[in-house]
């Protein structure tokens, strides 16, 4: 709560100014207010402020998953697989990244960019070893991956 009040009181001060439209639409998101999220995001983007780094990308398009808003997500975990491959964490986030468009995909209906996406995927990994297996072997049942 106090996050939220602090970025509203720097919006108000300085509303041109990128960083408090992003995080309060963070802090929006995160507290199950998408109208008010996605206008301060879509604010922070026209004022130039976009993730400046893998976690911030993977925070944001999860957030953005979350509130139902999949096209988007996978548009910005595709950007940050595409921008933070400098990003010290992106080895470690990578395989995550591609996992978490799968998912997307599957859950906004786009079948065979899910079925492609896990895939290629596991091209990389061995999902049935992996940790998250039990909740996404269920999706790679139902889009035919064995």
């Amino acid at each position: 709560k106090k996050g939220y009040t602090l970025f509203k009181r720097a919006v108000d001060l300085n509303p041109v100014a990128g960083d408090p439209h992003f995080f309060l639409g963070l802090i929006a998101l995160a507290r199950n207010n998408p109208k008010l999220g996605l206008a301060e995001i879509d604010l922070a983007e026209k004022l130039g402020r976009k993730p400046k780094n893998i976690k911030e990308a993977i925070s944001l398009a999860n957030l953005m998953g979350d509130a139902g808003d999949y096209k988007r997500a996978i548009s910005i975990y595709e950007e940050a697989l595409k921008n933070f491959k400098q990003d010290p964490n992106y080895k470690i986030w990578s395989m995550d990244l591609k996992l978490k468009i799968a998912v997307a995909y599957y859950y906004s209906g786009q079948r065979e960019e899910a079925r492609q996406a896990f895939i290629n995927l596991a091209k990389d990994v061995d999902l049935k070893v992996s940790p998250v297996y039990p909740q996404i072997r269920e999706m790679m049942e139902n889009l035919g991956i064995k």
